[in-house]
């Protein structure tokens, strides 16, 4: 398989789990960049594995179990509960 193999929006459709139509949308909005071959579609397989990558960094989590982004906000210890006598 050619990381650079073009594909056809059904294909793409496949590759994303989506519908041809948000490939559409995709592809109108700028997102997934196309080529028309004739009266064909074609997006390179590359383009959409980068749709598919995250973009958004995995907060790192340490032994204690905090994560790094919640590190910075003020620990809440719970109050004790009343006894019901």
């Amino acid at each position: 398989m050619d990381f650079n193999e073009p594909l056809n929006r059904e294909e793409a459709a496949t590759m994303l789990r989506v519908s041809v139509r948000t490939v559409d949308r995709l592809i109108e909005s700028g997102e997934l960049p196309a080529a028309r071959v004739g009266r064909a579609v074609r997006v390179a397989r590359a383009d959409v594995q980068a749709l598919l990558t995250p973009t958004t960094p995995v907060p790192d989590v340490s032994s204690s179990g905090a994560g790094v982004l919640s590190s910075s906000l003020p620990r809440v210890e719970p109050e004790p509960l009343a006894s019901g006598d």
